[in-house]
């Protein structure tokens, strides 16, 4: 419990500095890992609604104030827990662990393209399967939504607009007029 501890910075002062880094990027400061999955979670959401994107960015924000408020505490406060004052910094292992962990979160923050780019050809077939289900729907239905000709989809202007099916990962997919 976020009670049981308090001051572990004084014992802990490099643990205390990876445990920082990583709840910054589990809140998504930009240059982090969190901040990408975070940033295009939002972006989709804004693009398909802004009255979740909202609520959604709502709940980041205070996602964040829990997460600083549980550093506060564990980190900051005053040792109240005798078991603390017996706490030893990390040893040599413990860097071998967290070092390359922290580098990897830095590197996915600043340059995501590698990781994003290997998901492309699945992501376009995903985009396309969606595509096709939303035609179906509209036919059987006879509507058309947000004042869409029943041939035309949201996803497939999305697509297009940002430019998602050129390039050669687009090879496998083919693509829907």
């Amino acid at each position: 419990m976020i009670a049981d501890y308090g001051g572990v910075t004084k014992k802990m002062p490099m643990f205390a500095v990876f445990f920082l880094i990583m709840t910054l990027s589990s809140i998504g400061l930009p240059g982090l890992n969190g901040f990408v999955g975070e940033f295009l979670v939002l972006l989709g959401t804004f693009k398909s609604n802004v009255y979740l994107a909202i609520f959604a960015t709502t709940g980041v924000i205070l996602s964040a104030c829990y997460m600083l408020w549980m550093f506060q505490r564990v980190m900051f406060n005053k040792i109240t827990n005798p078991e603390n004052e017996k706490l030893k910094d990390i040893n040599k292992r413990e860097w071998a662990l967290f070092l390359p962990i922290t580098i990897l979160v830095f590197w996915i923050g600043i340059y995501p393209k590698p990781l994003l780019s290997r998901m492309d050809a699945s992501v376009n077939h995903l985009l396309t399967q969606v595509d096709e289900k939303y035609k179906m729907m509209l036919n059987r239905s006879g509507k058309s939504e947000d004042g869409l000709v029943v041939s035309e989809s949201k996803s497939t202007d999305y697509i297009k607009s940002e430019g998602v099916m050129s390039g050669p990962s687009y090879n496998h997919v083919n693509e829907v007029d």
